[in-house]
């Protein structure tokens, strides 16, 4: 069943200050700049597997509260109790440069709506699936399973950039060959569990 493949939960942190939130997207863009961006990268999306956007921000509170958010969305939408670690980046696209069709491979995939407006012109897209479509609205978390096809789609032209933190999770099933060979392509954290 389609429904059983995803779930979408809301950011408190965002829907309280979305202002703030655009703020903290501005800024990692800048220290991406600074300590990521090369000749070899040049994009923060495509550059993922090269750093991970919440040890870039450390120290951000923002930053820190997604985090726990995403957190607690992964351990409620996989009932996964073991071991799991996330890589996660930021997207900052303009209306010209949103996600065409793919697909991430490992054993869930999420993203986070950070902003839906920029000045007063509001941004709206929807994220396409082959069988299904999310409409991305201020503060949805989509926490799903990997390996399904999707895209983005501009609704209505914006101004400057869009923000979204995406993320991918792999868990720990006993396959230490796996855990390893992912280890040393991504820079991956830690999926804690605050709540226990």
């Amino acid at each position: 069943m389609i429904l059983d493949n995803y779930k979408i939960y809301k950011s408190d942190i965002i829907i309280k200050d979305p202002k703030s939130a655009k703020q903290d997207c501005l800024n990692a863009d800048s220290l991406w700049e600074s300590f990521v961006k090369n000749e070899k990268n040049t994009d923060q999306t495509w550059s993922y597997q090269n750093y991970n956007i919440f040890s870039l921000t450390s120290g951000s509170f923002f930053f820190y509260e997604l985090y726990k958010e995403i957190c607690e969305c992964f351990r409620d939408f996989s009932k996964h109790k073991g071991p799991a670690w996330m890589s996660a980046w930021l997207n900052s696209h303009s209306k010209d440069e949103v996600l065409d069709w793919h697909f991430h491979d490992e054993e869930y995939h999420g993203y986070v709506v950070i902003d839906k407006h920029f000045s007063d012109n509001p941004i709206k897209t929807r994220t396409v699936f082959h069988n299904y479509e999310i409409q991305n609205e201020l503060g949805n978390i989509y926490m799903g399973k990997g390996g399904f096809d999707h895209k983005v789609e501009v609704l209505q032209p914006y101004d400057g950039v869009r923000h979204t933190l995406a993320f991918n999770i792999f868990t720990f099933n006993g396959d230490t060959e796996k855990t390893e060979r992912l280890m040393k392509e991504k820079i991956l954290i830690e999926v804690k569990d605050f709540y226990r």
